[in-house]
């Protein structure tokens, strides 16, 4: 079975407990499950087509971020203002422990597919793929991602098997002494690449 996404079209007063909390209950949750976390955010990205319908992968803009439930609210009504990113989506919680890692990771591994003209999204935001911002101080953690139609499209190619144990071993030889990961676990997670048709099913909120 599918996982299910919740998404939002990110206006403020929108935002509110009862989103937070069915959104956060549709979620997956992970703490060290890297290869997991890793196919998640694939797996929304794929989906993003088939949620929009008359809109592109190759046209759209992504931002990978973290959060708590209580700064949720701001991070997403931040993008709408200065990223003009127009939906929202929670893709996984986890220990806040956990957060900065799993984030980090994601954000690597798109990074590696944009440089190399592999990701079928328009752009990733993030300017880094660092430990930027404040480690969370609630417990529990979230892992989200906001997004944008561009109006323009990008060009790509499907990753074949040599560029996806290429970009596993990059990874893994920029993070291992910072993260405690194995190459496998990014390889196996970069696995659901290799077809379109492996996706998580995103959902209106409200419908």
């Amino acid at each position: 079975m599918k996982k299910k996404g919740l998404v939002l079209q990110i206006t403020p007063g929108l935002i509110d407990e009862s989103f937070l909390n069915e959104s956060i209950k549709n979620s997956p949750t992970y703490n060290k499950k890297y290869k997991s976390a890793i196919e998640r955010i694939i797996k929304c990205i794929h989906g993003l087509e088939r949620f929009h319908k008359k809109t592109s992968r190759e046209q759209i803009e992504i931002y990978i971020g973290r959060s708590t439930k209580s700064t949720l609210k701001n991070r997403w009504t931040e993008h709408m203002n200065k990223k003009q990113h127009t939906h929202g989506l929670i893709l996984f919680t986890c220990s806040h422990e956990w957060v900065e890692d799993l984030e980090k990771v994601g954000i690597k591994v798109l990074k590696k597919l944009k440089d190399k003209e592999l990701l079928c999204v328009k752009d990733i935001k993030n300017l880094t793929a660092s430990k930027r911002g404040r480690k969370p101080k609630e417990e529990d953690a979230i892992v989200y991602m906001t997004w944008r139609d561009t109006h323009s499209s990008t060009t790509w190619r499907k990753p074949t098997k040599e560029n996806i144990r290429e970009i596993s071993e990059e990874i893994y030889s920029e993070i291992r002494d910072e993260i405690k990961i194995t190459k496998k676990q990014i390889d196996n997670g970069l696995q659901t690449l290799k077809s379109l048709s492996s996706y998580d099913l995103l959902i209106s909120y409200g419908t």
